[in-house]
């Protein structure tokens, strides 16, 4: 079996200049894991649910559920020059 057979052939990408909440929001509300990173039509990565974990803290609704436990706001953001 090929890979293209079960990939997705066209998956939702974000930019590299959309926010962590933008990101977060999406991912809660798609139920996504994993989001492709892309600008110009390149890929410059794959922001995953762990990499939001691991920056803010950031839960997935369904194992918050499992856990029992309430959402976290998103802590600001600071601004790089």
């Amino acid at each position: 079996m090929r890979i293209s057979t079960i990939m997705t052939p066209d998956p939702v990408c974000v930019g590299p200049d959309q926010t962590l909440d933008e990101i977060t929001h999406l991912m809660e509300e798609r139920h996504f894991r994993h989001v492709p990173v892309v600008e110009d039509g390149e890929l410059l990565g794959v922001v995953s649910n762990r990499d939001l974990l691991e920056a803010t803290g950031w839960l997935p609704s369904h194992i918050r559920e499992v856990l029992d436990i309430e959402p976290n706001p998103l802590p600001p953001m600071e601004r790089q020059p």
